[in-house]
């Protein structure tokens, strides 16, 4: 969720509260006021300082918290039942190339951490892979990193030389992409080389992939918010490649924000079939079950992609807080389970949940997650509690909704509370 979707709830939510009669002691005036003046620094400063377009573009992609390169760099083990993505690149190396397909699989279900590991293990089997750093400036893209995404594609430009005439455009179009996420004005441009390469290699998944993502004014680098205007790049690319799953992913978001929810669930199915090992595949088809009211199956969907994440940092001990898939899938499963009344199990997950930092905005706004639970479930004392640490929060969105908690609090408080 960006800052500009988030600022009109919260503004609408605390509105209405200062329409209450309830609100006519000092104390609750003085809380919404400062409510209020939260809401207009978050959106002047939503984006860290950034204004206008380009601030808006990354504010729920700002980086909070730093994921040391060390990790980044750790060496990584094969993975099996993760989907298959390729891309023939220029490199003698077949360990290379065969690093170099898993990290593109990587990237195409969003799991970012284990995208720039393998396109590093790339660059250990072939130095002079200008395409693993291309993998790598998509991989710090999706955790956030504009400069990592930048510096990345600065190492691939500088190998240029040593690559293909198709490595070369894929390194063109990156760089055209991400003068268009800093300035929506070049997007039109942007597309359009996409269209020229798109003759040269009509069939190529991978551009008819990034075409589809850039067909949506909102689809972003993800690919996470396209709607219609990209399923027929999609459908071409799985036409080109049908033992890909990526198209399949992102056929269901596309399906899934234009309403089109039964063929959302289809494509979610597939997926989750085609790369029954990761974490985000179950995730997306938990998404589509819920929305059909189908919300025990996404319940089980949920607990899946959590089984999942859980035994695979098991066996690869890196820190789960910094992968973003965590934090998401925890606050819809616990929404999930509240959903059904499960309430205990809610706040089994998001009680731990809380007092762990997310390294991107968007997750970490999910920690407004657990002092609703907590007013739900009439712990007024706690929630408020709870809610005012928001309120302390480095970033002044998740400070937005820190003091939108602490005004829910304060409207619950007489009715929960005994007087003497």
């Amino acid at each position: 969720m960006s800052v500009g979707t988030l600022l009109p709830q919260l503004a609408s939510l605390a509105r209405s509260h200062l329409n209450r009669k309830a609100w006519a002691s000092g104390n609750r005036v003085r809380t919404v006021a400062t409510t209020l003046v939260v809401f207009i620094a978050a959106g002047v400063g939503g984006a860290h300082g950034a204004g206008g377009a380009r601030g808006q573009a990354h504010a729920s992609h700002a980086i909070l918290r730093a994921i040391p390169l060390e990790i980044l760099g750790r060496p990584l083990t094969k993975r099996i039942g993760i989907g298959v993505a390729h891309e023939p690149v220029t490199t003698r190396s077949l360990e290379a190339q065969g690093w170099y397909d898993e990290g593109l699989a990587h990237l195409h279900s969003f799991a970012w951490l284990d995208a720039a590991r393998a396109f590093n293990m790339a660059l250990r089997a072939d130095p002079q892979l200008a395409m693993a750093h291309l993998g790598l400036s998509f991989a710090f893209g999706g955790l956030g990193s504009l400069e990592g995404a930048t510096t990345a594609l600065k190492r691939a430009q500088a190998l240029e030389t040593s690559a293909g005439a198709r490595d070369r455009a894929r390194i063109d179009l990156r760089r055209r992409q991400l003068s268009a996420l800093m300035d929506p004005r070049d997007g039109a441009g942007y597309a359009a080389a996409l269209d020229s390469a798109l003759l040269r290699y009509p069939e190529d998944v991978e551009l008819l992939v990034l075409r589809g993502k850039a067909a949506s004014a909102s689809g972003g680098a993800t690919g996470t918010a396209t709607n219609g205007a990209a399923v027929p790049f999609f459908r071409r690319a799985l036409q080109a490649a049908p033992a890909g799953f990526a198209a399949l992913h992102y056929l269901a978001h596309a399906y899934g924000n234009s309403g089109q929810i039964d063929l959302a669930l289809q494509e979610s199915q597939a997926y989750a079939k085609m790369a029954p090992s990761v974490p985000h595949a179950h995730h997306m088809l938990a998404h589509s079950l819920r929305r059909v009211g189908r919300v025990r199956e996404a319940i089980a969907a949920f607990e899946r992609g959590d089984a999942l994440a859980k035994a695979r940092f098991k066996a690869d001990p890196v820190p789960p807080e910094y992968d973003w898939h965590t934090h998401h899938n925890t606050s819809l499963l616990a929404g999930a389970y509240r959903y059904v009344g499960r309430l205990k199990a809610a706040e089994d997950l998001l009680r731990p949940a809380f007092r762990v930092s997310a390294p991107l905005l968007t997750e970490e706004l999910g920690k407004r997650d657990w002092p609703a639970l907590l007013l739900a479930r009439g712990a007024v004392a706690d929630a408020l509690l709870a809610s005012l640490q928001l309120t302390k929060h480095a970033d002044p969105v998740v400070r937005a909704g820190g003091h939108l908690g602490a005004t829910q609090g304060h409207v619950g408080w007489p009715v929960v509370r005994r007087e003497p």
